[in-house]
């Protein structure tokens, strides 16, 4: 997120984001990194290798969390995992390990919307290490600071309450920006993230309801073959 310009988060509404490449940039990554988790899952048939790529990910998104690259992590466990397309495999849920399962519901927790990411807002000012911050709440702190609060107020005078709030946090987006990571890039990693070609958007659902009638099916049929021995 080092590339987004700190001025593209206060603009107006009401132009497309195209106009804002760097947002657009990052935006586009984000959903890049969820198609990805969603494909790899839903692409895959076995039920059994189906669990251990679902818990490979909550591994990945456990790992985020202690790098504090709470983009990825809200790309990972928020915008993936928790869409109705993977909640709806519940026989592969079935088979996550508790510690796994664990994991999974503090992730719930940090990325849940309530009283404006309490949580996650709670642990991106607690801080002080090189830390990927989530765009999104950026974006709806900016816009709704702009649409609520008036440029200026009776007989012309600036809205001085209005530039504090912005002020405050394009200070915090250029506070992580200045901070550098000790990370080697790896450069197969990087290639095979580029170069996967995931599923469609509109076909998560219908692949996730194929999967969850293949399991209950196979459930059923070993159900039976355990009454009749």
């Amino acid at each position: 997120q080092r590339r987004v310009r700190v001025l593209d988060y206060t603009r107006k509404r009401d132009l497309p984001i195209a106009n804002y490449p760097t947002i657009m940039q990052c935006t586009e990554h984000f959903k890049k990194i969820s198609n990805t988790v969603m494909s790899m899952i839903l692409q895959c048939e076995p039920r059994d290798t189906r669990i251990k790529i679902l818990e490979h990910f909550i591994d990945i998104a456990h790992q985020c969390v202690l790098l504090r690259n709470f983009s990825a992590l809200f790309a990972i466990a928020f915008s993936a995992l928790s869409t109705a397309a993977i909640r709806n495999l519940t026989a592969t849920w079935d088979g996550v390990s508790p510690a796994h399962r664990a994991l999974f519901d503090q992730f719930v927790e940090i990325t849940q919307p309530i009283h404006n990411f309490k949580i996650y807002r709670t642990l991106l000012q607690s801080s002080n290490e090189p830390t990927i911050p989530f765009l999104q709440t950026y974006i709806r702190d900016f816009l709704y600071t702009n649409e609520a609060n008036p440029d200026y107020l009776k007989k012309g005078l600036i809205n001085l309450q209005k530039r504090r709030l912005l002020y405050r946090g394009l200070e915090e987006i250029r506070y992580f920006q200045k901070q550098n990571y000790n990370i080697t890039e790896i450069p197969e990693i990087m290639n095979f993230f580029i170069g996967y070609e995931g599923c469609e958007e509109e076909d998560f659902y219908l692949r996730s309801e194929i999967l969850k009638r293949s399991g209950n099916s196979k459930n059923r049929k070993s159900g039976r073959r355990r009454r009749f021995s």
